[in-house]
């Protein structure tokens, strides 16, 4: 992601401790957002899962789709979604944590560069921080946004149910 933007400033109930499990993904976030050192907070082999680990119908549309290993690799596919995408708003709803799961819950929003359509999409997070470093990075957001904003034509033929009529999107 590259968005750029500054994460809200969470109220004095809402903020984590600095060194907190929970103020380290906050920290990683920030960072990564207004464009500073944010590879700090990843350990050396941190393994990233952007969106489901093996989908390679879902890669076709968003080649950072999967599973990651290791910093460089992490900065490679922060490259790769920057070269598809424009980013505008992020906003961060919650950050909290137990032990080292920790979770991020939010929304932004973006348009693909080759199409234009800007979309808004929910996203989670769930990170593993060991001695305040990410060692464990899944993002999800709504692949069905996601996608729409790369979508140039056709139609799918949706049955979602049984008795239920097919629906073209």
């Amino acid at each position: 992601m590259s968005p750029r933007k500054e994460l809200p400033t969470h109220t004095a109930e809402q903020r984590e401790p600095e060194g907190s499990n929970a103020g380290v993904l906050t920290a990683f976030m920030q960072a990564l957002l207004s464009g500073e050192n944010y590879q700090k907070y990843l350990d050396d082999n941190v393994h990233y899962v952007s969106l489901n680990k093996h989908n390679e119908e879902l890669r076709k549309i968003m080649p950072w789709a999967g599973e990651h290993h290791g910093v460089a690799e992490y900065v490679r596919m922060q490259d790769v979604i920057g070269g598809y995408c424009d980013f505008g708003e992020f906003s961060v709803d919650k950050v909290f944590g137990v032990g080292e799961d920790v979770a991020a819950f939010g929304w932004f929003t973006y348009s693909g560069k080759k199409i234009g359509s800007l979309i808004q999409t929910p996203f989670s997070i769930h990170a593993k921080v060991r001695n305040s470093k990410i060692v464990y990075f899944q993002f999800f957001e709504d692949t069905y946004a996601t996608a729409s904003a790369y979508r140039r034509s056709g139609k799918w033929n949706v049955e979602n149910g049984q008795g239920a009529s097919v629906v073209g999107i």
